[in-house]
């Protein structure tokens, strides 16, 4: 049970900092699309 409790922790702390790292990149894109439309 402790095995798979500590890997499902690190699953999902895998998982939030992936979504972390896309969302991040999407917000970088769209400064990118700010900029370019003005």
């Amino acid at each position: 049970m402790e095995g798979k409790s500590a890997n499902a922790l690190m699953v999902r702390a895998m998982w939030k900092s992936a979504s972390k790292g896309r969302f991040r990149s999407d917000h970088q894109a769209n400064d990118k699309n700010r900029l370019h439309r003005i």
